[in-house]
């Protein structure tokens, strides 16, 4: 076989197999709507309170199940900020809710019409929930002698417990993200938690080993991996404690 027959035939294969990957995660996500559909459904028919399905570009359900437990254990009085809005949002409102302890959400998004179709997610439910929606467009910024399309008028959220870095989507820059916590440190109380999203892709690994490297006093430990979310704890002393898994 000759090499131009060789390399023709690994070309193939590497296409059969991007494929045949990309097939299999189609599959997965249409099995953890379905079921996270029904799972909606039977909360409706439980409490009349309606739930979006989680699917598309919304953090995957393992992961949101472990930040919901995190939710139950914020101290009174603190903020959880959420960069990217979306079902996630509705959620966390809820979470803050049940918790009884005075915990709001507020949930940035660069997009006006997604943001209005999370608002409109929001209007849906029975129940007043404490969340507060900011349209922060993208502007550039230069952030560590580097240029980035980050937030505009990111409000002032007060002590934030958590924060959940889901946003902005990606962009022709590198580690579109990595602003996150160089911006918004001075928020996070002392054991606040970090939530970085889609750590699968290269560009979120990226920039965690940037925070780790750049602020390697402020963690307490490399983190935890959970269903392609990376949850990181600020160093210090907090009222809140990491749920048993």
């Amino acid at each position: 076989m000759s090499d131009e027959n060789l390399l023709a035939e690994i070309k193939a294969l590497r296409n059969e197999l991007r494929k045949t990957r990309s097939d299999s995660l189609s599959a997965i996500q249409r099995l953890e709507q379905s079921i996270h559909s029904q799972q909606a459904l039977y909360n409706y028919l439980q409490t009349g309170a309606f739930l979006p399905p989680m699917g598309g570009w919304a953090m995957r359900p393992a992961a949101f199940t472990h930040l919901l437990g995190l939710v139950a254990a914020l101290p009174q009085n603190t903020t959880i900020l959420e960069l990217g809005s979306g079902v996630s949002t509705v959620y966390l409102g809820l979470a803050a809710k049940q918790a009884n302890r005075n915990i709001r959400v507020v949930s940035l998004d660069h997009d006006r019409e997604y943001l209005e179709r999370t608002s409109g997610h929001l209007a849906a439910h029975p129940a007043s929930l404490p969340v507060e929606l900011r349209h922060a467009p993208l502007v550039q910024y230069e952030i560590g002698g580097l240029p980035f399309h980050w937030y505009r008028d990111i409000p002032q959220p007060g002590p934030v417990s958590l924060m959940i870095v889901d946003g902005p989507p990606s962009r022709d820059e590198q580690l579109v993200r990595y602003p996150a916590y160089p911006a918004l440190r001075h928020f996070l109380i002392p054991g606040a938690w970090v939530v970085l999203d889609d750590v699968g892709r290269t560009e979120e690994q990226q920039t965690l080993e940037r925070w780790r490297s750049e602020f390697p006093l402020d963690f307490v430990d490399r983190g935890k991996y959970v269903g392609g979310a990376q949850f990181l704890q600020r160093a210090g002393k907090s009222d809140s404690e990491e749920p048993a898994s």
